[in-house]
């Protein structure tokens, strides 16, 4: 027993105490989700306008150009259900709300975090956000702690927003070069099927689900919800799935009749955007995303 105690006290315990100091460290490392789990708590009366969805919001819509008072609360992979809970976790805080933007893809409503390949992102909700499914999750334990570890002592740009919100990591001059390869492969990504080479729906209850609510929250809140697509390049929009996308408007178009609360508008294939404006197939750069910010300012306030 006491050998037992003294392996004990020589070698577990200073692993549990290095292990307590990296965890500290790494929580103290600047992230867009702890910036703006306080930014929406310090700020929230300020917002008037509260941009949802994913990398296509967070690299997409730039708060900086929207007229009125916004900040963009999207994030990388953010799905449905992650997007309603945001929402409804800062809802009091936001008492001049007047509008919700949720930027969609086909994809968001067949997907889920758990299922995707960033789904370590999720233990940033429950480490910086609260969300109770992950309320103890840590960060020496997720998947991507080593390459953020590193990304951090190197001196990379680690909060990766600007001060409201908008993804600061798709630069213009760093834009990817769209080839065939690119395109098959954002396709393939962004194109949810099962195993047998259909459309795969297992999600999609749950998904509408998520927006059903944050639909109600918009009413409550008396907040015009107005649902986009955002822009992708012009042929991978012509290769989208045909069923995929049918499936996406159909839904969408369910939600908005008969519901003034709700409006919707599609940029998908619009053609005001080249090549040029994008940082890869479905994403734009940074000076897309000004572009597509002001045009938005123009069409929607």
């Amino acid at each position: 027993m006491k050998n037992f105690l003294k392996i004990f006290i020589y070698f577990f315990i200073p692993i549990v105490i290095a292990s307590a100091c990296l965890e500290v460290y790494m929580r103290h490392i600047p992230n867009s989700y702890r910036y703006k789990d306080e930014w929406m708590k310090k700020n929230g009366n300020y917002v008037e306008s509260l941009i949802l969805g994913s990398s296509h919001a967070y690299y997409g819509i730039n708060p900086e150009y929207l007229s009125g008072k916004a900040f963009n609360l999207a994030n990388v992979s953010q799905d449905l259900e992650r997007d309603y809970f945001v929402f409804n976790k800062y809802k009091d805080n936001v008492k001049n709300l007047k509008t919700v933007i949720l930027v969609l893809s086909d994809a968001n409503m067949l997907s889920t975090m758990e299922k995707g390949v960033e789904s370590w992102r999720i233990a940033y909700y429950g480490i910086y956000m609260g969300y109770p499914q992950k309320r103890l999750a840590l960060e020496i334990t997720n998947a991507r702690m080593t390459d953020k570890l590193q990304a951090s002592l190197k001196g990379d740009d680690m909060l990766g927003c600007t001060p409201l919100g908008f993804g600061t990591a798709y630069k213009d001059e760093n834009k990817q070069p769209i080839t065939e390869t690119s395109i098959n492969e954002a396709l393939e990504r962004n194109t949810i099927l099962n195993k047998v080479g259909n459309i795969d729906t297992t999600y999609l209850r749950q998904n509408i689900k998520a927006l059903d609510e944050i639909i109600l929250l918009c009413k409550q809140k008396n907040a015009k919800l107005i649902i986009l697509t955002a822009p992708v390049v012009r042929e991978y929009g012509k290769r989208m799935n045909r069923s995929q996308s049918a499936l996406f408007y159909k839904i969408i178009h369910k939600k908005i009749k008969g519901n003034s609360n709700i409006e919707f508008r599609d940029y998908i294939k619009d053609p005001r955007f080249s090549s040029a404006d994008f940082f890869d197939c479905d994403h734009l750069t940074n000076l897309g995303a000004k572009k597509f910010s002001e045009i938005i300012s123009q069409e929607i306030h």
